[in-house]
């Protein structure tokens, strides 16, 4: 299921049908939260993928040990689109900026639906900040992209959900170069043993690349299964047994559950944000963490970074 706010309409109901159910593509801390409150009613619910605190945690840990070195940054903007699964996420951000020194020039929340980001970006370049954090996956982010490179804006990434398609660099007719942007369960990096192969082979089978949430939702068939062989049964209590001991080693990482059902992420193998770089047509590139690079960072043709 794709979207918080959905998910969050759906407990209920897997509650009430008590049917296992796994979401790969929801991120709202609410939703676990809802399980660690009220066990017994929502024991149901399962998340694999990255909820608000995990991406945060990866958002200002980019920005503290790759970009500030490299970018001597002291000021930065952040623009969240306005839905259910940003709200924690963008707060968490601001507030680790300032715990690292770092000043938050501006928060912007806008609609989903937006078309003219032209005041967003005004108002943040004019604030002269070192970097613009983005958070959006409902909005097009082709839209902002576009404005972003003809007003010259600063240094931008973060979560774009848009961008993490193959297409994207035609869709702004290459205006996204230097856009960086965190991707997780699906990569061409050797996170596990099956990532890369997983990657080549969902090309081969569709002919696109996979996105976020297809290694998740493709790991999640799998856990299900593991749990159904171990219990030896299908019943609704017998699986959430056995998925809560899941100890799986899939395309998305190691995965394994917290009593809240959501994913151990952020450690060693498991689940975790690879930062790419757009760098040319059909080039966004690994940039970080490190050990996964094949690239160095640029920045925008018309930025220069403080010295």
């Amino acid at each position: 299921a794709f979207s918080s706010g959905v998910v969050l309409s759906l407990m209920d109901h897997i509650a009430r049908y008590k049917v296992p159910f796994i979401a790969t593509g929801s991120s709202s801390n609410t939703l676990g939260q809802k399980v660690a409150e009220d066990y017994e009613h929502n024991k149901y619910f399962f998340r694999l993928m990255l909820n608000e605190t995990d991406q945060a945690e990866g958002m200002i840990k980019f920005v503290n040990e790759f970009l500030k070195p490299k970018l001597n940054i002291k000021k930065v903007g952040v623009m969240a689109e306005d839905a259910k699964w940003t709200k924690l996420m963008g707060s968490l951000f601001v507030d680790g900026m300032k715990k690292s020194g770092i000043e938050v020039s501006d928060y912007i929340r806008f609609p989903f639906k937006e078309t003219d980001y032209a005041p967003i970006l005004s108002r943040v370049k004019n604030a002269h900040v070192d970097f613009l954090l983005e958070i959006s996956a409902i909005a097009d982010g082709a839209i902002y992209i576009n404005q972003w490179h003809d007003m010259q804006g600063p240094p931008i990434g973060g979560c774009d959900t848009s961008a993490g398609s193959e297409d994207f660099w035609d869709k702004t007719n290459g205006k996204c170069k230097s856009e960086t942007v965190f991707m997780y369960g699906a990569y061409d990096v050797a996170l596990t043993p099956s990532t890369r192969q997983f990657w080549q082979d969902y090309i081969k089978s569709y002919g696109i690349e996979p996105k976020y949430a297809s290694c998740f939702t493709f790991d999640a068939i799998f856990v299900i299964a593991d749990a159904a062989k171990k219990a030896g049964s299908t019943k609704p209590d017998a699986l959430v047994g056995a998925m809560e001991k899941t100890s799986y080693l899939g395309v998305s990482g190691l995965i394994e559950f917290k009593q809240n059902h959501e994913t151990i992420c952020n450690k060693d193998n498991r689940p975790t944000m690879i930062w790419h770089q757009w760098q040319g047509k059909g080039k966004r590139l690994p940039i970080y963490p490190e050990k996964f690079a094949v690239a160095e960072y640029i920045l925008p043709s018309w930025w220069k970074a403080k010295k």
